[in-house]
């Protein structure tokens, strides 16, 4: 883990595997693994590095207008943010076990994945299967957490979904 070069707001960090891993868009069991495992870290890591850890998101951007190609995690103290995703969980709709639409989405595409029932690995693959299929990293994507609900993970993309299929 690293202080972010340019930081977006005071405590921006950056945090990376161990070994060089792709992006979500690359190499499906690598980085589900990789993901998941950092996503076991963002509680602990917010509430050690972060005055308010409760306005703590993690973020893995990939695709269109992306500088580093291999996976990485941002981890921000964004109360805006946070609120935001908090008011969309709010208004969830289950598609199905692990995937829930919402009635407040924050962009065009906005699917929050439920990662207590099935496990991080598996939905990472699920999300992974969904940047392919809808071509989201032509337009580039976001996979955000909120520190105080890490099991939920929204994938939003960045403008218009190209191939965008509706779940």
């Amino acid at each position: 883990m690293l202080h972010h070069p340019r930081p977006e707001s005071p405590g921006h960090m950056l945090l990376l595997p161990r070994n060089r891993t792709p992006g979500l868009d690359g190499a499906p069991g690598a980085t589900a693994s990789a993901l998941a495992a950092m996503l076991r870290l963002i509680p602990p890591l917010a509430r050690a590095h972060f005055e308010r850890p409760a306005s703590v998101i993690a973020v893995v951007n990939g695709g269109a207008r992306q500088d580093v190609r291999l996976l990485h995690m941002h981890l921000l103290a964004d109360t805006e943010l946070a609120v935001s995703l908090r008011t969309a969980e709010a208004y969830l709709i289950p598609a199905c076990d692990d995937l829930a639409l919402t009635r407040q989405p924050l962009q065009p595409l906005h699917l929050c994945y439920r990662c207590d029932r099935f496990g991080p690995v598996d939905i990472i693959a699920e999300v992974q299967s969904r940047v392919a299929k809808d071509r989201l990293a032509d337009g580039g994507y976001s996979l955000l957490a909120r520190a105080a609900q890490p099991a939920l993970l929204h994938l939003m993309a960045n403008g218009e979904p190209n191939g965008y299929s509706s779940p």
